[in-house]
Parts: C-alpha cells; structure tokens; sequence
C-alpha cells in the first residue's frame, strides 16, 4: 500500500525546493541588480509559505543570514564590526501581539517599546575611528559589505567629524532614501532621456550608491536617517533607544521625529494605526512600523538569530490594490533588448493616482499567474513608479479572454527575438533596433564605454533625427557631415569640431571599453576587462565557442551563449565590421604593466587633497598595489593627507615608510611633487 503521509511529505519537499530557487533568484534581483520583479508584499507571501512548511517540517530548517547586496563590483569590501541583521516582519496583528508576548515571556518582565516608521530605504554603516568618518559600508551579506564612503561623504545629513562628546569609535546604523519628490524627479528624467525606469526609490537609492561617478550621486541628493549602533569604542550611557536618539540629535545626525513609546499591546496597535494614517506626510517612502524594545541592556538580553534581532519587529501595510479589465498588452524594447509586457488598464483609481498601465515583467509571470487580454485583474502599487497586476479574478473571466502569445520576431524591428536558457527575459540582440539605437549610441559613448565627451542624450536625439546616425559605427562618420552640423541651431565650429575629436580619439579605447559599449547582454564593466584580457582581439573573441568562453573568469554558461548569439547575428556582424573600417582599433588591451607599487600594501589617513579617498584606492589597485584598512606589520607604505589619525603614530612605532599626498602621486607618476 501507498504510504500517502511519505507522498505528502514528498510533495511538500518539492514544493519547499521551488519556493528557495524563487525565492533566491528575487533576493538577486531585489539586492544585487536593483530590479525587482514583484512587490515586498509578493516576495514576503513567498517567505510565509517557506516558513509555514519549516514549521511543519523543522527537521528541513536551515540557518539564514539576511539577503546579501554582495556581487560583482568595482567597490572593495569590509567586515562589519558587529553583524548588520535585517528585521523579522509580520503583516499580522496576531503575530505582532505574538512577538510582544514573546519578548516579555523570554525577559518575564513587562517592558516599553518604542516605534518608528520603517523607510523603504538602504541600510548603511557608519564607521567613525577617532570621531572621523572612516568608511561607509552596506548591509552586504550581514557580516561583510561593500565599502561606499566616497559616496556617503555626498550625503549632507551625514557628519564627517563627530563631536568630542562621541565615542571615538562607533558603528552608526541607518537608512540611506532619497525623498519621494527627488524621486520621481529622477524618474521623469529617465523617462525623458528614453531610459529605464527605477521601480521604487529605494532601488534607485540603492543604485546610486554602487555609481563610480561621485558627482553624479551627489547630483542625486540621497538622505540619511539613523535608527541604531553596532561597535560603540568606548562605554557611554545609551541606556535606552530614546536615549540613544538624544545623543544622534546632539551629534548633528537625523532621527526620526515620529518616533514614539508604547507600553501594552493595545497602545502599541492604537500607534501602528496612526503611523498607518500618517504616511501621506513624511517626506520618505514607508512600507510600514518598526517595534523595537526600548531598554538596550534587554536587546543584549534578547540577543538575535543568524537572520534577525529577537527584540524587534515591523509591522508592515499591505499595499493598496484595485480591481479593473486589462484590455490590450503591449511590448517594449528596451536598450539590452529584453522586450517587456506592459498592461493597458480601463483606468481606476489607485493610491492617489490614476493607474492605466502596468508592468507584467516577464512572459513567465503571465504564465504563473495565467493573465489574459480581457480578464479583469488586481493592480498593486506599493511604492513602484509602474503598478504591476497582481493576479486574476478567474471567476470573472469571460468567454472571450484570449491568451498573450510570446511574440517570435521584435515588435519593432522585425529581427528574430532569443531566449536564452536559464533566463525568463527575451531579448531582440539586432544592434540597429530602432528603439534601442538612441539608447545604445548613448551607452556607447559613456565614460566607462567609449568616453565620447559630449555625445549625450539631446545631441544624439539630434543626430538621429536628422538621419546621420543609423547604427553606433555611424558615430565615426559624422564627420562628413560637419558643413551641414555646424549650420544647426545650437551648434557651432568649436562644439562640432571639439565633439569630431573627441570621437576620433574614442577609436583608441581599450578592447574591454568597445565591448562594454556594444551593450552585449550581461557584460558590465568588469566581464567587459576580463573577456578583453583574455583575447588578442575583438575577432578572436568573436571566434570562441561557449565552451572556450566558459573558461574565462566570471563567464558562466547563461553569459557565454549571449555572448556567441551576439556575435553571430547578421545584423550585429555588419556593424562591428563597419567599425573595422572606420579604424576602430581593436586588438589594444589595457593590460597592467609591473610598476614599483604592484604587490606592496598602502594605508591611506587624513584628508586627501588632488584625490578622493575612493580615487586614490582605485589607483593602487590599477598599479597592482592593495589598500589596508589598518597599519600592520605587512604595511608596506602609509600616505598621509592632512590631519591625520593614529595610522601614522603606529607607522613611525613600526618603522614603516611615510609619503605625502605629493610624493604618492609622484611614485605613482601622475604628478610630479610639489618643490618647496
């Protein structure tokens, strides 16, 4: 006989199987590419039904750390002091009240909470060493993150000197958002420039943190708002979380001003209600209340899991919803090629606006959830700029619902469209797409691309329009049109003939730069390099099997077929053979050569003058050097700025050698030092 109990529990391993492979492929998008799929609402169903069958099945349970924004990166990384955890969350008042019986039966005391919005935001640390902002890093995987100080140094809210009333040492833990209004700002200048769209701004604030162009993350106005320590150095009486928040105040840092105490289940709920009403006027996005217990020595008490602090909690607001008929889907290319379903709605009313379109991702979300032309749908928006249809009232569905077929050819090109194993994205990989063309000349003409100064957005849209530019290879034939460009408005001899140089001088870019600018699906940057570093040319490159490409570091197999469909296509094999006969040089590697400085480790301290402190990083790092975070006896050189810590104490105690800002520069022949 058929043990029924063992097929059930078969069935429930299974379905626990693909509920990890979702659940971890959302944690990617969500924290490492910065483009999610579905809403947290979605994603935090997922995480229930996980833990609902853990609870059935304890013996499947395994210890989680938080998810990790921890990836291929040009940023360095460093340990956290104290691990950096992520919160529980409940959407129930059941569990919410659990938590708070919870918490008092571990203590067995009554205790006073305190509560505080919960912004949509990007957790950050704050190291200071000797009240000096010393590095900034994210959450990463909890225990490591990624090293973004330059970056942070942008964020006015942020000290840079703490007062002497501080520790010297302190782990600062907080949100880094950007405001709605900046947001949808941003937004609409993405829009216009014919670019994607973040979908909330706490993915845009996440990547404009990972950008490598300072300026441009300080152009984008990011805040900050401090919610807890990790390391303090020093004892100082932080008795309770208020007390703590006193103290940011004090120091010149933001905390909530909506923070609030509460000493029973009942006032706590009555406070969630109001944080609930009171969203509309906080300047920062909230998907919900923090709970936090507010005497600290009980947090220490509490303790944590891998995952989570056990004296603290959100409460989250499920996001507002609308039922309406979705009448027509229509398909849009974006600059990669990937061709993205978007929903045409009977316009409803939704969180404060009027909501006609939506996002249906991807064509495997249309299959999951069964979405078809004239059903009537759930539309969602929990913070996104495009609203997303959530699911289907199948008991609605008419007798003339029709199916969303996969389109097999572009939709506006024409060109056969490719999916690639393993993906859920198709993508149209012609090089003259249309649609794709004015997005492509821009990524071609980018600084970590081409570096064609000055061949932005409006001057391209110009360009195009006027017929010039067919494909990026017509980039280098603009100068036979010079008579005709110098004549249109807003134009002239100098800005035409400064641009003309600028891109005869592109046409000696290094290898990994030209392919970086083909805009190859999946190839950022650093796989940009490293497939350079590994080819004599460009139609060496073009020449490899998957198999030879899969032997290249950080090329798996997904990478190495997008790459070999991408050379051989038609279309894309007639634009770089145009490039070759323009004189596009494509065999010069930016290949590191042995200097003085490769292999030794330098310390940086103090205030850096000609350079930022990430600029300087990056350039030990070209010159085959490493940069350490403190002064040991492997320290091979400590650059000291101006005001500069204990580093060069220890230095000088260690017998270790000691240049200026100046005499860095020289050896690193950017510059020669300054004589006095």
């Amino acid at each position: 006989m058929v043990d029924k109990t063992a097929l059930d529990r078969e069935k429930a391993r299974k379905y626990l199987r693909a509920l990890c492979v979702q659940i971890e492929r959302h944690d990617y998008l969500y924290y490492r590419a910065n483009r999610p799929e579905i809403s947290d609402f979605e994603y935090d169903c997922l995480q229930a039904e996980k833990q609902a069958l853990l609870k059935l099945y304890p013996e499947w349970s395994q210890d989680e750390g938080p998810g990790s924004d921890l990836g291929n990166s040009h940023f360095p990384t460093a340990k956290h002091l104290l691990p950096m955890l992520s919160l529980s969350n409940t959407y129930s008042q059941e569990e919410l009240f659990e938590f708070l019986h919870r918490v008092e039966g571990k203590i067995q005391a009554h205790c006073s909470y305190l509560l505080e919005p919960k912004i949509d935001g990007v957790a950050i640390s704050l190291v200071y060493e000797h009240r000096h902002l010393e590095k900034a890093i994210t959450r990463g995987n909890g225990y490591v993150g990624e090293v973004v100080t330059e970056n942070v140094r942008t964020i006015k809210e942020i000290p840079l000197i703490l007062p002497k009333n501080a520790p010297e040492e302190i782990e600062l833990r907080g949100e880094i958002y950007l405001t709605e209004r900046q947001f949808t700002h941003l937004n609409n200048e993405q829009e216009r420039l014919g670019l994607e769209t973040y979908a909330n701004a706490r993915n845009l604030a996440a990547g404009s943190l990972k950008l490598l162009d300072v300026k441009e993350v300080a152009r984008r106005q990011l805040h900050f708002i401090a919610h807890g320590v990790g390391f303090v150095g020093h004892d100082i009486h932080l008795d309770t979380q208020e007390h703590l928040y006193s103290f940011f105040k004090q120091w010149g840092i933001p905390v909530f001003s909506f923070a609030v105490p509460g000493n029973n289940a009942e006032q706590i709920w009555n406070l969630v209600e109001r944080f609930r009403l009171m969203q509309g006027e906080l300047s920062y996005g909230t998907d919900g209340v923090v709970i936090k217990v507010n005497d600290r020595l009980l947090q220490e008490q509490l303790g944590a899991t891998a995952k989570s602090p056990r004296w603290a909690i959100a409460y989250k607001f499920e996001p507002e919803s609308a039922e309406t008929l979705l009448q027509e889907v229509i398909f849009q290319v974006g600059r990669t090629g990937v061709i993205t379903p978007v929903a045409e709605l009977v316009p409803v009313d939704l969180a404060g606006s009027k909501v006609a379109r939506a996002t249906l991702h991807n064509f495997d979300e249309i299959q999951r959830k069964d979405i078809r032309k004239r059903d009537r749908v759930i539309v969602q928006k929990a913070g996104e700029i495009i609203p997303a249809i959530m699911g289907v009232k199948k008991d609605k569905r008419s007798a003339s619902a029709e199916k969303i077929e996969v389109p097999l050819q572009c939709p506006a090109c024409g060109a056969p469209l490719l999916r690639i194993a393993g993906e859920v994205m198709i993508r149209c990989t012609s090089l003259n797409c249309p649609p794709q063309l004015r997005l492509k000349i821009v990524h071609f003409a980018s600084k970590d691309a081409m570096d064609i100064d000055g061949l932005g957005p409006k001057i391209v849209d110009i360009l195009v329009s006027q017929g010039w530019l067919k494909d990026i290879a017509d980039i280098f034939t603009l100068i036979d049109h010079r008579d005709l460009w110098i004549r249109l408005p807003g134009f002239s001899v100098t800005s035409v003939d400064n641009l003309l140089l600028a891109i005869e001088r592109a046409k000696n870019r290094p290898l990994g730069c030209l392919l970086y600018g083909l805009s190859i699906p999946h190839v950022g940057v650093e796989l940009a390099r490293k497939l350079a570093e590994h080819s004599t040319s460009l139609e060496q490159l073009m020449q490899l099997s998957v198999e030879q490409l899969q032997e290249i570091p950080l090329v798996g197999e997904i990478v190495a077929y997008s790459i070999v469909d991408f050379f051989t296509n038609a279309r894309n094999q007639d634009v770089i053979e145009k490039l070759l006969r323009v004189g596009i040089k494509t065999n010069f590697l930016e290949k590191p050569t042995k200097h003085p400085l490769n292999g030794k480790t330098l310390v940086l301290t103090g205030s850096l003058t000609r350079l930022t402190r990430f600029e300087a990083a990056r350039l030990i790092a070209s010159l085959g050097g490493s940069v350490g975070r403190i002064i040991t006896k492997q320290t091979s050189i400590l650059v000291c700025g101006t005001n500069p810590g204990n580093k060069l104490t220890k230095a000088k105690a260690l017998g270790i050698q000691i240049w200026s800002e100046e005499e860095f520069l020289h050896h690193a022949g950017i510059m020669h030092a300054n004589k006095t």
